[in-house]
């Protein structure tokens, strides 16, 4: 199995597009927003329970020195996750690394490249939860593309022009004008990072579709502009799948308008989400 270290040529076709990952935790930047502490230290998680470790079926690369219990655990990891979302969003991902480096973010990924970060990450939880992030880039700007080259948007991905034929424009353009300014109001996101770009909100609301399903329809049943955003995720990425899991305790009505900062960081049932392997029926 191809076991490389990943070098800037891969790094150089990369859309740096991802969760503030490099920080220890995110800061506060929108009054409403509710942060999530970030756990201390590693929990023992279900994979550690188990003696069974899934390998991944594809070429991968590794970057840094990794021993092999580690890059077992990471794989594992991956393996499931590729598992249970619609296959041919996991085949968008061509270039695919496990970098064992603590000093890079969490997770980059952007066209059809992706990294993710296997070491210093608290737990499973959330190394799992970085990485559908980094699937719903690759989703969105290496697998959705425009059928033909008919008009242009003011959107821009990684310096080329977005055209209206390619489907995340049906996202974007809900709360975007273009890459920088905003037509929606900040309640009409699903979290406080998915503000920063057309990119990011759609990275965020695949993670809170796939993660937060009961939490995204509760948004969605109280706020007419998520429940667009919504549909858009079940109709067009998810072509009708639905998950629906038990994520998460639901907040009380009168919390229904705050929103966390990163959903990476939000707590959701990592063993429901993980029994979805070999389900038909999410």
């Amino acid at each position: 199995m191809f076991r490389q270290l990943i070098t800037g040529l891969v790094l150089s076709q990369l859309m740096l597009i991802a969760s503030p990952f490099h920080s220890p935790a995110p800061k506060v930047v929108y009054g409403s927003y509710i942060m999530t502490p970030e756990v201390a230290a590693p929990t023992r998680e279900a994979h550690q329970r188990s003696r069974t470790f899934l390998t991944l079926d594809r070429p991968f690369a590794t970057q840094g020195k990794v021993d092999s219990n580690t890059l077992a655990r990471c794989e594992n990891n991956v393996a499931q996750v590729f598992d249970i979302l619609p296959a041919t969003h996991v085949e968008a991902i061509k270039n695919l690394t496990l970098s064992f480096d603590p000093t890079i973010r969490r997770g980059l990924a952007g066209g059809n490249t992706l990294i993710l970060r296997c070491v210093n990450v608290p737990n499973d939880a959330e190394m799992i939860a970085v990485l559908v992030h980094e699937i719903g880039h690759v989703v969105d700007t290496g697998l959705l593309n425009a059928s033909k080259y008919d008009l242009k948007t003011k959107f821009v991905d990684r310096g080329k022009v977005v055209y209206s034929s390619d489907p995340s424009t049906k996202l974007y353009g809900v709360s975007w004008e273009n890459n920088r300014s905003l037509k929606g109001m900040k309640r009409d996101f699903v979290s406080g990072y998915a503000l920063e770009s057309p990119y990011e909100e759609f990275a965020e609301t695949y993670i809170m579709y796939v993660l937060h399903g009961p939490l995204f329809r509760l948004y969605a049943a109280h706020n007419k502009v998520l429940k667009m955003k919504y549909e858009f995720m079940r109709d067009v990425v998810f072509e009708g799948v639905e998950y629906n899991f038990a994520s998460e305790k639901l907040p009380p009505i009168l919390q229904v308008m705050d929103r966390h900062y990163d959903a990476t960081r939000l707590d959701y049932g990592l063993e429901s989400f993980l029994a979805l392997r070999g389900s038909t029926d999410s």
